[in-house]
């Protein structure tokens, strides 16, 4: 609206001048009676004295309506207006005085936390008081006020919601709060996206899906081929999309991201539109960073904005991407509920490029599964007896004269590593000495040790060993399936899938076959080539 000059208030003053309107020829008084000015809060009549000094006739309305608001701001009335009140752009000056008592009424109430549904134009003209931060401490204030009046008017009359939204993403920007505070609107939840899209290898697989879940406008997470299989086709669509890139780079003087989504932009930018807001900080020079996609420049209040412009963009460019790579998926790995694609509508390099990376997945699972490892629980008693008998070999005679406490068995699930240790007997407790106490462990396999010199008892009749093909040696089965893949050189992974140490197995085999040799038959390298001969002998 253009300001108004003295030649104009003389104009004004002349024309329009209060009268009654003719009805049937007669004239009648307004339907709703208006309070005289003596009847008038102080605040109004000064309000209303302002519009008519020719100091407000030389001002903006913005400006007017800011000026009156400061008159205002602290008014309180009990006035409740019964009529209905419509402005499209409610000001103090469009409203009667009984139209202004009955906002102001209302306007205590909702202040004292009385939430009551009014006329629009009452809500309307409170939050352009709020957005000139009229009534309010500081600036936080004044956004609390708004998002407070968002959450509780919002449910009473959502038609306030959309114009809200997007004057308090003004404010933020106005009065220069905390980014973060945008950080959960949509568009900064899409320029976070499209951000992520643009530097594709700065981001994880998992990232990249995300990112094209809230761009492509379709609902491909909800398909039950991706969810069961979430991993793969985040990690083909990740690949996918840098083949595309290559692609594009290599064949196209535009990049993947302008065909697909847009290109970056500046234009001039219009903050609080088609709000009653009066722009006081219109002489600073500021520069604010809403992501990194977005930017808002002030220079001698002009807007600008530097955006990613999505207008005009095919969106379903991306959508038709994905279903392409769902279906081709679904046929390589023969779902049983495949996806149609029709013929001609996918390019050959794109058609190869998804078979190349499910190529690239099943290869990384054979990876995988080849790298993993399952040690053999069951044979943790095994491994703990034979080491401690290797110990009880070593010890002297004064060292086997201690008490010593058989193995306890592995824990099962829910129990503990074992009873309280005065609670386990000594071998010296039973009267058995501690080859005995070994060899009687219910953890030992049968012929796993040479009880050959460990005194009388080992050779009872109770502790005859069954005939067996091994009883010409005096090693277990593990020792001599052990040797016998150091002599022929054959595959060792057995010992990590029955869990058991080659170290052990060597001190074993050493000592039970000291007494034949009078030399140790393994060393690091394996079979000591002098004694590998008889060894094949000893083994058949």
């Amino acid at each position: 609206m253009p300001h108004f000059t003295r030649s104009d208030l003389r104009y004004r003053q002349k024309i329009y001048h209060s009268e009654r309107l003719p009805f049937g020829g007669q004239s009648r008084p307004a339907d709703l009676p208006v309070p005289d000015d003596t009847s008038l809060p102080d605040a109004i009549r000064r309000a209303r004295d302002y519009e008519r000094s020719e100091q407000a006739w030389s001002r903006s309305p913005e400006e007017q309506f800011y000026e009156e608001g400061k008159l205002l701001e602290d008014c309180t009335d009990d006035y409740r207006y019964s009529g209905e009140v419509r402005h499209y752009y409610p000001t103090y000056r469009a409203l009667s005085n009984a139209e202004l008592r009955g906002y102001l009424g209302w306007r205590s109430r909702w202040r004292q936390g009385t939430q009551e549904k009014t006329s629009l134009s009452y809500a309307y003209l409170y939050i352009y008081e709020l957005l000139n931060q009229l009534g309010c401490s500081d600036t936080e204030d004044g956004y609390q006020k708004l998002m407070s009046f968002r959450r509780d008017y919002g449910t009473l009359d959502p038609r306030i919601c959309s114009y809200l939204d997007l004057w308090t993403r003004d404010y933020i920007i106005y009065y220069q709060m905390d980014p973060s505070l945008l950080a959960g609107r949509r568009e900064a939840v899409t320029d976070h996206a499209l951000w992520t899209l643009l530097h594709l290898t700065e981001h994880t697989d998992e990232e990249i899906f995300e990112a094209v879940c809230g761009l492509s406008g379709t609902t491909i997470e909800r398909s039950v081929f991706v969810r069961q299989n979430r991993d793969l086709f985040a990690f083909v669509l990740a690949g996918v999309l840098k083949g595309v890139e290559e692609h594009y780079r290599k064949h196209t003087k535009r990049t993947w991201t302008e065909d697909y989504f847009g290109a970056p932009a500046h234009a001039q930018a219009l903050l609080f539109y088609a709000a009653v807001f009066y722009d006081r900080l219109r002489d600073r020079t500021l520069d604010y960073t809403v992501d990194e996609l977005c930017q808002y420049h002030c220079r001698n209040g002009v807007w600008t904005r530097n955006y990613f412009d999505t207008a005009g963009v095919r969106r379903n460019r991306l959508g038709t991407l994905l279903h392409t790579i769902d279906a081709r998926l679904r046929s390589i790995f023969h779902d049983p509920h495949p996806l149609k694609v029709e013929d001609g509508t996918v390019p050959r390099w794109l058609d190869e490029l998804i078979s190349l990376r499910a190529d690239a997945w099943q290869q990384e699972l054979l990876r995988r599964k080849h790298r993993e490892f399952h040690p053999d629980l069951s044979s943790l008693s095994r491994i703990r007896t034979d080491a401690d008998y290797t110990m009880g070999r070593l010890m002297t005679d004064e060292e086997r004269d201690e008490p010593v406490r058989p193995a306890a068995p592995d824990p099962q699930p829910g129990e503990t590593a074992g009873p309280p240790q005065d609670e386990l007997p000594t071998a010296r407790q039973e009267g058995r000495t501690l080859a005995n106490a070994l060899v009687e462990s219910p953890g030992v396999p049968n012929g796993s040790f040479d009880t050959s010199d460990l005194g009388p008892e080992s050779n009872s009749p109770d502790r005859a060993a069954p005939e067996s093909d091994a009883a010409s040696t005096p090693l277990s089965e593990d020792e001599r399936h052990y040797l016998h893949c150091l002599l022929d050189h054959l595959d060792l992974s057995w010992l990590r899938e029955q869990g058991l140490l080659p170290s052990i197995l060597a001190d074993g085999i050493n000592e039970k076959l000291y007494d034949h040799f009078g030399d140790i038959v393994l060393d690091e390298d394996g079979v000591i080539e002098d004694y590998a001969q008889e060894l094949r002998t000893l083994l058949q």
